[in-house]
């Protein structure tokens, strides 16, 4: 039999293998369950700890949550999906099991083991994606144009997504911590994953930061200040905030400014015709992309200088042309020959690795990816296809999802059939997009909806905030409501528990703070 100090190693063992595992290594996460799944069943008083579970509500919640999952197959008809999806819902149920019947669960000593482990592998991760970055390791495709592909073991909204939460630890334990070392430790791991962050251009990130800057600053108000300092505080942070919101929306107003015509004849010096294109009316740089286009001689100029000739695909797998053409438009504005052939080396290269704007070089990641989204909202405006545009195309899933929902109110349209209901409307939808970019709702709400019905979404929102209902946020205040926070906003532009990553960072924060406050 095993002892208690042998489990207690065990069961660490395993809280050790899914916290890392969420940044790290997706079966890091499975051993992990797997060995505290093992650990539960050596404990002692097998029967008695699943009985203390009688009275939990959130076990109850969990369960029924992947329940309605297994009844979903009953009105499904791509049963292999739906089995598909059933099993990566499982640690909905398997991380409350094992976690708030288990007498190896201390409060205190899990939060700053969970803590420690969570921050370092996500220190981690950093280093190894600057290792791809540099080609020190190659364990996977790296595109300069996306910086999303160089992060190791986990998507760019899910990291994003995690050290947001690092962040919200760190900033509250240097708030709290006396000693200075610590403190300058503390913000110098901060500061480096903001670095990465905006290295990475995660525009997710900003969101989330935003919010959490807003939610720390009311918690310390509202925690430290009296009632006339705070409302005074609160007065001076609005006018910030209508500051700040000022001064934003002219930088955005200012890149759609349109710039004077930079071509002042009808035809290049070579006796082509400039053309204009009506379908390219959008605006990049302050010039018209369609305007001043001489396309026979740009071909030609190109083709001579290029092995990546018009036609084909630029190493980031969109049409060269197009790529070329918003290229030389962010230099002057004009498309022909001459401005070809000034083109150095290095345009060249960027070109053909799918740079489409020159001035990129210049801005910073958050700088260039806001400047990307304002792009994709000019071009959606222009009535072009939004597909491949990661922030635009998402308004066509929410609609197509809209009208999956409406039509399937009741019961949704059952586990395994989601994306099946989804191609289906693909097929009808008026713009028409690559099988790669058929895609799912992108919003945990409106996916429950469709799927399950309103019974199934309700039931998802009790889940979502069992933390403010069972009143488990008053524990651990700040942390639990950082933690809801990013939560409840990332279920607004992903499908978070759709991946195991994601199902697993829900369940097991959602679990450790229901956790605190049942004294488990």
């Amino acid at each position: 039999m095993f002892s208690t100090h042998h489990t207690r190693l065990l069961y660490f063992a395993g809280l050790a293998g899914i916290v890392a595992g969420l940044s790290l290594s997706k079966p890091a996460v499975s051993i992990g369950v797997m060995v505290c799944a093992g650990n539960w069943l050596l404990e002692k008083d097998l029967w008695q700890r699943i009985k203390s579970l009688k009275s939990n509500t959130f076990f109850w919640i969990s369960l029924a949550l992947v329940i309605l999952h297994v009844l979903g197959l009953l009105w499904s008809d791509n049963i292999p999906y739906g089995l598909k999806d059933i099993k990566t819902k499982l640690p909905i149920v398997l991380l409350p099991l094992f976690f708030l019947s288990s007498k190896e669960f201390n409060l205190k000593d899990e939060m700053r083991f969970v803590k420690i482990v969570f921050i370092g592998s996500l220190v981690i991760c950093t280093l190894l994606s600057f290792g791809i970055y540099f080609h020190w390791i190659k364990p996977q495709q790296f595109t300069p144009t996306d910086m999303r592909t160089m992060i190791f073991g986990v998507s760019g909204v899910r990291l994003a997504l995690f050290i947001c939460l690092a962040i919200a630890f760190l900033a509250f334990d240097i708030f709290y911590q006396s000693s200075w070392k610590i403190k300058t430790g503390l913000l110098t791991l901060i500061v480096w994953f903001l670095f990465f962050l905006n290295f990475i251009e995660s525009g997710t990130a900003v969101i989330f930061l935003t919010i959490l800057m807003v939610y720390s600053i009311l918690y310390i108000i509202m925690i430290r200040l009296n009632r006339l300092k705070r409302n005074m505080v609160m007065l001076v942070g609005l006018i910030v905030v209508l500051v700040i919101g000022m001064l934003f929306y002219n930088y955005i107003s200012s890149m759609l400014v349109q710039k004077p015509n930079p071509v002042h004849s009808t035809i290049t010096k070579y006796g082509e015709v400039y053309k204009n294109y009506s379908k390219v009316p959008y605006l990049e740089n302050g010039y018209v992309v369609g305007h001043n286009i001489a396309i026979n001689e740009l071909t030609h100029a190109w083709n001579k200088r290029s092995a990546i000739k018009i036609g084909q695909k630029d190493k980031n797998g969109q049409a060269i042309l197009i790529t070329l053409l918003r290229y030389l438009n962010s230099k002057s504005g004009i498309k022909d020959r001459d401005a070809v052939e000034h083109l150095t080396a290095k345009d060249i290269s960027d070109i053909e690795n799918g740079v489409a704007n020159y001035t990129y070089q210049f801005m910073s990641g958050w700088q260039k990816r806001l400047y990307q989204i304002v792009y994709e909202f000019e071009t959606y405006n222009t009535g072009l296809n939004p597909y491949g545009n990661s922030v635009t195309q998402r308004f066509e899933y929410w609609k197509i999802g809209y009208t999956i929902a409406r039509a399937n109110i009741l019961t949704g349209v059952g586990t395994g059939d989601v994306q099946d209901a989804y191609n289906a409307e693909y097929d009808k939808a008026f713009f028409k997009m690559a099988p790669e970019f058929r895609l799912r709702a992108h919003n945990q709400y409106l996916t429950m909806l469709l799927t399950f019905g309103i019974i199934g979404l309700l039931l998802f929102l009790i889940y979502a905030f069992s933390i403010l209902w069972t009143g488990a946020y008053k524990e651990y205040t700040y942390f639990a409501l950082a933690f809801v926070l990013i939560m409840l906003f990332s279920f607004l532009s992903e499908d978070t528990l759709e991946t195991q990553s994601g199902v697993t960072f829900i369940s097991f924060f959602l679990t450790l703070f229901i956790a605190k406050k049942t004294g488990k």
